[in-house]
């Protein structure tokens, strides 16, 4: 699935995960907007890593692409979203 779960942990009663997913090329992320990305799936982008370089908290116009990874903190009903997106069209 190209996903790797870093970290879990809850705040209160909610269970966050922080997970490293790589951007699968024909998928529904690439081309889309890191603020687009955060908004519409209730997430975080963390850190963005594209050629070996890491950019953390991308802006929000940052145009994800495949190949990029994605260090993303999110609920796990989000994660799941996201890893439908991350899939070849």
């Amino acid at each position: 699935m190209r996903l790797d779960v870093k970290h879990s942990f809850y705040v209160e009663d909610k269970l966050l995960i922080i997970s490293e997913l790589v951007v699968v090329e024909g998928s529904s992320l690439e081309g889309m907007a890191v603020g687009e990305l955060e908004e519409t799936h209730d997430l975080s982008v963390v850190c963005s890593i594209v050629g070996g370089v890491a950019e953390s908290h991308p802006e929000g116009s940052h145009s994800v692409v495949a190949g990029e990874k994605l260090l993303i903190l999110s609920s796990r009903e989000s994660l799941s979203e996201v890893q439908k997106l991350n899939r070849q069209g």
